[in-house]
Order: C-alpha cells, then sequence, then structure tokens
C-alpha cells in the first residue's frame, strides 16, 4: 500500500479552508501496523495499492470507528466478518507473539480561524 510520505522533515499538512478538514491518520499497533501516519491532502487521502494490502482495513479502523465509536464487527471489519471483534485487529486472531496488545488510532483536523489563523484538533482512541 502507498501512502504520503510520513518522515518528520516533511513539512505537515495546513488547512486550507474555514470548515473542519482531516489532515493526518494514524494506526499505532492495529493489525499489523506498527506506526502509520497517513497524510490528506486537501482533506483527502488517497490510498493505493495491490489487494489484500490493508487500504480498506486503514479506513475502517481510522474514519467510522473513531467518528462514533462502534466497536462492533460490521463496523471495523471491511468484510463485515462478524466472527473479528476488534480483538482480532489486536491480536491478529492469536498470531501475535503477545496475548495482551493496546493499539491506538487517530484523526487530526484543522481549520482556518475567522481570525485567519490555523487551528487544529486531534481525536484518538486506545
Amino acid at each position: 500500500m502507498t501512502a504520503a510520505p510520513s518522515t518528520a522533515s516533511a513539512a505537515l499538512p495546513e488547512p486550507a479552508r474555514s470548515r473542519w478538514q482531516p489532515l493526518r491518520a494514524g494506526l499505532t499497533d492495529i493489525f499489523y501496523y506498527d506506526a502509520e501516519e497517513f497524510r490528506f491532502h486537501d482533506g483527502r487521502l488517497l490510498l493505493r495499492g495491490n489487494n489484500g494490502t490493508g487500504k480498506s482495513k486503514v479506513l475502517a479502523l481510522t474514519l467510522p470507528f473513531l467518528l462514533d465509536g462502534e466497536l462492533a464487527a460490521h463496523r471495523v471489519e471491511p468484510d463485515g466478518d462478524r466472527a473479528k471483534r476488534m480483538e482480532w485487529n489486536l491480536l491478529l486472531g492469536g498470531k501475535h507473539p503477545h496475548d495482551e496488545r493496546t493499539g491506538y488510532t487517530w484523526l487530526e483536523f484543522g481549520r482556518i480561524g475567522e481570525d485567519g489563523r490555523l487551528s487544529t484538533e486531534p481525536s484518538a482512541a486506545g
């Protein structure tokens, strides 16, 4: 899967409108992701890659989960498999080397305020 570069030297995305728009999203210790950051461009995110590389998983573990906080399997599983609960995304169905794991997902929004200054608002769940 290919996402925008997430190096520390790259400039952080900045909002371009007065409406809140997503700037960055991230996954830490969830599914097969150790620490991934995805950068939005003008409020849009492009994820591309071969089938099975995790594009739908990234979207399912960030947007619906963070915006409504529902852990139901049909909300966090792109294939709608009701047998895969959120624990599966952390422990990979028993394939993870540890029997416990804490993971985080986050989403950062930004906008230009009425005074013309940039505002950001993080949203996170763990």
